[in-house]
């Protein structure tokens, strides 16, 4: 709201002082500039080290490669700068919109990926997949290796193969293992797939699922009452910059 009161401004003085082209330059300029400074604080604030989460830095810096062709553009194509700067500042700040979307859905639903199972479906997959029937004594131990064995070279490979059970439990693993290693303060977790796997991993996503409803509940005019102070520096930033 205060960026498009300061453009409205600027572009009635730009363009009594200065033409009504050069203000229509400035205002695209500045309509620009707001939300991109925007989208760098905030990608460059998503982002934890060790967790399996894309990294909002990361995401920014391969954006930017975008800026790169205009440059090289304007040095062989002379008095079209404008022309090209433009277009391209504003297909990189679409570009950095969808990624930041893509992101926001990440980072939101990363829990979902974590699939619960126990000793019984273990077993069930083993010996539907070796064929196995009967009972034995050290059977769930086999069913949790070979699981684990499955789990970990369908996570090498460069195109996945698996279906079912494994595929669901590659694609939540490292959700799996960074979850409980952030419950543990970075110290040692179960073995994978036993039973105290199960136990700390389920407690552990009771909490997060806990921690989030709380996020959630919270009302949008409380968080702008503690946090008007930080909106109202970045928009004095933005209208310094």
């Amino acid at each position: 709201m205060l960026s498009t009161l300061v453009s409205v401004f600027a572009f009635i003085a730009f363009g009594f002082e200065y033409g009504w082209y050069g203000a229509a330059i400035f205002v695209a300029y500045l309509n620009f500039l707001s939300p991109y400074l925007n989208l760098l604080g905030i990608l460059a604030t998503m982002h934890r080290d060790g967790s399996p989460l894309p990294s909002g830095r990361l995401v920014l810096a391969k954006s930017m490669v975008i800026l790169l062709v205009a440059p090289i553009v304007t040095i062989f194509v002379n008095g079209h700068d404008v022309a090209f700067y433009l277009p391209l500042l504003y297909l990189f700040l679409f570009t950095l919109l969808y990624n930041y979307r893509h992101l926001c859905i990440t980072w939101s639903s990363w829990l979902e990926k974590i699939v619960m199972i126990d000793d019984k479906k273990i077993l069930e997959w083993y010996k539907e997949e070796y064929e196995v029937k009967g009972e034995m004594p050290d059977m769930i131990v086999k069913a949790r290796d070979a699981l684990y064995e499955r789990v970990m070279a369908e996570e090498a490979r460069f195109v996945r193969k698996e279906k079912g059970l494994v595929k669901s439990l590659v694609d939540g693993y490292h959700e799996s293992v960074w979850l409980l290693k952030k419950d543990s303060n970075n110290g040692p977790i179960p073995e994978p797939y036993t039973s105290t796997w199960h136990v700390q991993l389920k407690v552990s996503l009771n909490t997060q699922r806990l921690f989030v409803r709380g996020l959630k509940e919270h009302s949008p005019f409380i968080m702008f009452r503690y946090s008007k102070y930080d909106v109202s520096h970045l928009d004095h930033a933005n209208l310094l910059c």
